[in-house]
């Protein structure tokens, strides 16, 4: 940003991940416009391996070898911190949908690099973070802060189940999932705050750090 060409900083680092089918997403993205107001920098980090998006929770080792994309989302950020005049203390991570996913993925492998995560409309689905069995593939490695948020009309895209089906299965196999995995690694309380207005409704979870859940009306 030239906001921060005119200063020495160092400044807060906002890595961005892609979704599945929207990389690019730096061509239309409103990021560049905070980035000036706040004097911040902001990370795109780019996948598209052979078509194939994010390789999050290790999801395609199993058919094949495929990038360690939290290795390679490792290097991007000590790029931009060797290139840049970036605070180590507030870097932050955000994506939407399979970017969600490998956000979450980021956060639970290397909570100790970020200040604080959010995800949006993730597909982080059961199948992928769990085992057979229901325990987690991976173990959370500490508590970062980190918030979760959805439309109240996202669902799943499947012909043969009614809106009220789709929007069920969505609850069922990305939101509820996430949601518990935060609770786990933050050692939230099992009561949260709840704030609600004509927008969104929030529930907020304390623990070793905050879990905040983010549902927007209509959205």
């Amino acid at each position: 940003p030239e906001a921060c060409r005119q200063e020495q900083g160092p400044f807060p680092l906002i890595v961005v991940n892609h979704g599945g089918e929207s990389h690019n997403i730096y061509t239309y993205t409103a990021w560049h416009l905070l980035a000036e107001r706040e004097k911040l920098i902001i990370l795109y980090p780019e996948c598209w391996y052979e078509n194939t998006p994010w390789n999050i929770w290790a999801l395609m080792n199993d058919v094949g070898e495929y990038p360690n994309d939290v290795g390679y989302i490792d290097a991007v950020i000590d790029y931009a911190i060797g290139k840049y005049a970036i605070d180590e203390t507030r870097i932050h991570m955000t994506g939407h949908s399979m970017g969600d996913g490998m956000t979450t993925y980021y956060a639970v492998a290397h909570p100790e690099r970020l200040a604080s995560a959010a995800g949006t409309q993730g597909p982080s689905k059961s199948m992928w973070m769990m085992n057979s069995d229901g325990m987690l593939r991976m173990e959370p490695q500490g508590s970062i802060p980190f918030a979760r948020t959805h439309g109240e009309e996202d669902c799943f895209f499947a012909k043969a189940l009614t809106d009220e089906e789709r929007k069920w299965l969505k609850q069922q196999c990305h939101i509820t999932p996430n949601n518990r995995l935060w609770l786990i690694a933050n050692h939230c309380e099992n009561v949260p705050r709840i704030r609600t207005d004509w927008e969104k409704n929030e529930l907020i979870y304390n623990g070793e750090a905050e879990s905040r859940f983010i549902t927007y009306v209509r959205g």
